[in-house]
């Protein structure tokens, strides 16, 4: 199973990341791609009430669902709620994305560490043998 401080608060010392609400499972279902990516550019970002709405530029390194080569990686959507913070140029993290009407989107975000990388890859191989 996967630990549970994994699937509710995506925690990097004190930071919450987009998608903290959202579940490893939920999240690895409905991304088109899972990568490993550099924030390499922030678009416009701007608040509405207690949420946080722009676009970020990615670098992908490593894919673990989909094909990254097969997207343009600017200008991916993102949301930030809550005590959630937008990443910073040049952070490494995985990205769960989905895509709405064109646009690729940010489900999910996790610090990439091997702990993480371990529950990602055992969730995308648990799927795989029971779609």
């Amino acid at each position: 199973m996967i630990p549970t401080a994994i699937l509710s608060l995506t925690l990097m010392g004190q930071v919450v990341l987009p998608g903290s609400n959202v579940g490893l499972e939920e999240a690895q279902e409905k991304a088109i791609h899972i990568v490993i990516a550099e924030t390499s550019g922030i678009g416009i970002i701007f608040g509405v009430g207690a949420a946080s709405f722009g676009s970020v530029d990615l670098k992908p390194s490593t894919d673990l669902k989909g094909k990254a080569t097969d997207r343009d990686w600017k200008k991916v959507s993102i949301v930030a709620s809550g005590d959630e913070i937008i990443p910073n140029v040049g952070e490494v993290y995985i990205f769960f994305v989905d895509e709405y009407a064109g646009q690729l989107n940010i489900r999910k975000m996790l610090p990439k560490t091997e702990e993480n990388l371990e529950a990602v890859r055992k969730e995308i191989k648990a799927k795989a043998k029971n779609p």
